[in-house]
Parts: structure tokens; C-alpha cells; sequence
């Protein structure tokens, strides 16, 4: 019984310093969720959204068709959805 306590202890103690290595390291990634630098950003820092609310990521072919299906030029981040689709803010249909 003594062995059985003194095992659970030492993966008790095992975990948890996978666990503090994870929140210390900002590279421990387990689930592989991208970093916010890799984001587009608008003028005020916040992060871009296409018109079905998908961030649009730095670099990246579907950002770069974003553009080009709405006729937007490269790298804007300034914009307006109408129904779906992206327009310059005061170029949209009224």
C-alpha cells in the first residue's frame, strides 16, 4: 500500500511540473494554437475578421485571396461586409 501512495506522489509531483513548465515556457504549445503575432491587425491593434469571422493571418494564402476575391488591395484592414462581401469603408453599397 505504501508503494502504491508513494507512486501516486510522484506523478502528482511529475504533473505537476509539466503543468508549470507549460504556463512558464510561452514555446509549450500542446495544442499548437497560433500566437497573436501571427494575426492581422487594424490601425487600433484589435485583431481582423473576414466576413464570416475567420482572422485573417499574416502572410497567408487564404488572407491573400481574401483581398483578391473582394477586390480589396493588399493588406487592407480597414473594411466593410455587406452580405457577405468586403468593401473600402464609403465604398459599399447602400
Amino acid at each position: 500500500m505504501m508503494g502504491f501512495i508513494s507512486d501516486i506522489k510522484y506523478l502528482l509531483v511529475l504533473l505537476s511540473s509539466i503543468l508549470l513548465t507549460a504556463c512558464s515556457v510561452g514555446s509549450f504549445d500542446i495544442i499548437g494554437t497560433p500566437k497573436s503575432s501571427v494575426y492581422l491587425t487594424n490601425k487600433q491593434g484589435y485583431k481582423v475578421f473576414d466576413c464570416q469571422g475567420q482572422a485573417l493571418v499574416k502572410d497567408w494564402p487564404d488572407t491573400d485571396y481574401f483581398w483578391k476575391e473582394n477586390n480589396l488591395p493588399k493588406g487592407t484592414t480597414e473594411f466593410t461586409c455587406v452580405d457577405g462581401k468586403a468593401y473600402v469603408k464609403g465604398k459599399e453599397p447602400k
